[in-house]
């Protein structure tokens, strides 16, 4: 069973044939070769976007055109309590089976990381832990006092930030924005290096520096 746009396959009285939601994202990489060496350098870069079909039984076939519609677009995608987002981009095709049930075959896109689907808010202290396999890019939390300056260093990025009259931030290391009540927090925002966090698998060490109230999410990521 899988959930789509928070709705459950279920709930749609559809069943896949086979589940092949879960499988590792190819890289992105920069090949350079050189005259008179053998072999070459491999630069890895991020990770590609997850591809596969999809086959699917319709139990009830009065549902197929809320099925069709349901799975068109773009939508966070739970299976197994992981978490991605997932496209629905292409043609779907349909085929009656002697009127009881509907076989329908498509292809889906998804993002190259799962998250955990139940994440919880965990408060920072002197390190945080990525339960995954492979590198996070987190949701940070900070709140504090107007006019404190508090400086955040997690493993060795650096960021510092100064608290105004709303007296928090949400820094979105994923989408590299950093806001509250959805206002625009950049000018409060000083970064090392001018990059974000990045949690890898296992310990990270923190660092705080200033008092102020630290929480985390989208801790963990799989492949």
């Amino acid at each position: 069973m899988f959930k789509f746009k928070g709705i459950k396959s279920s709930a749609m009285f559809v069943k896949c044939v086979d589940e092949d939601f879960k499988g590792k994202s190819a890289r992105n990489y920069i090949e350079t070769s050189a005259e008179g060496y053998d072999g070459s350098t491999i630069d890895l870069l991020g990770y590609q976007n997850y591809s596969s079909s999809l086959e699917i039984i319709l139990f009830k076939p009065s549902m197929l055109d809320d099925v069709l519609a349901w799975l068109d677009g773009s939508g966070k995608f739970e299976y197994e309590g992981r978490i991605t987002k997932a496209h629905f981009l292409e043609s779907v095709s349909t085929e009656n089976k002697f009127d009881r049930v509907i076989m329908i075959k498509t292809n889906f896109v998804r993002s190259p990381f799962w998250y955990n689907a139940y994440d919880p808010k965990v408060k920072v202290s002197n390190f945080i832990r990525n339960d995954g396999n492979v590198y996070a890019k987190p949701l940070i939390e900070m709140y504090g006092q107007e006019n404190e300056t508090v400086k955040l260093t997690i493993n060795d990025i650096s960021l510092s930030y100064t608290f105004d009259e709303t007296k928090g931030v949400v820094i979105d290391c994923a989408e590299l924005t950093e806001t509250m009540n959805g206002i625009s927090k950049s000018k409060n925002l000083k970064l090392d290096g001018y990059s974000y966090p990045i949690l890898y698998p296992g310990i990270n060490k923190v660092f705080i520096e200033g008092n102020a109230d630290v929480y985390v999410t989208r801790k963990d990521a799989w492949l």
